[in-house]
């Protein structure tokens, strides 16, 4: 439990600066904004959630197993979206996501046991947190920051619940310290 509030308290504040580049700058291009997000969470969220790694060098190893499984879910989830555009698309993305970043996961810290339980688990949540704040984007009205860091809080809550879970799960005995 500890780890899957880390993971989602932490992750949610995270979440709330990259959307953070939606809400607030103006940038020219999808691709531009989508890459400046992900550039956000690549940074920010090591120095927040590396304690979801055992000790030692908990930050470096953080990184090292968080940075492609991240990248492996940022290309999977982006080739669905961009490819459909739909809210299929984004279910699809958010499975298609949730499976690349727990293969990448899995692999990096030598835990292929549990895999199917953790994809489940990071599937369900990353769903629930998307489509809530997907939800709430559309209820708020006003200024665009608000409905934008809205959608970044309960996405990031439930993704890194998800994550907590993950890294949990995966740091178990049998498995290797990335």
């Amino acid at each position: 439990m500890k780890s899957i509030a880390l993971g989602g308290f932490g992750f949610a504040l995270v979440s709330v600066a990259a959307y953070s580049v939606w809400a607030f700058v103006r940038l020219r291009s999808e691709v531009a904004l989508y890459s400046s997000i992900a550039l956000v969470f690549l940074g920010l969220s090591g120095l927040v959630l590396h304690r979801l790694m055992h000790p030692p060098r908990r930050m470096v190893r953080f990184y090292l197993v968080f940075v492609p499984a991240f990248l492996a879910y940022a290309a999977a989830w982006s080739g669905c979206w961009f490819a459909t555009r739909s809210r299929l698309g984004e279910w699809a993305a958010s499975l298609a996501g949730s499976v690349a970043f727990t293969a990448v996961a899995g692999v990096l810290l030598g835990r292929r046991r549990g895999w199917l339980v953790a994809t489940g688990v990071l599937f369900a949540a990353h769903s629930a947190g998307y489509f809530l704040g997907g939800w709430a984007y559309e209820q708020l009205h006003g200024s665009p920051a608000l409905p934008r860091l809205s959608w970044g809080f309960c996405h990031g809550l439930g993704f890194g619940a998800g994550l907590g879970f993950v890294f949990h799960s995966f740091q178990k005995e049998g498995g290797r310290s990335a």
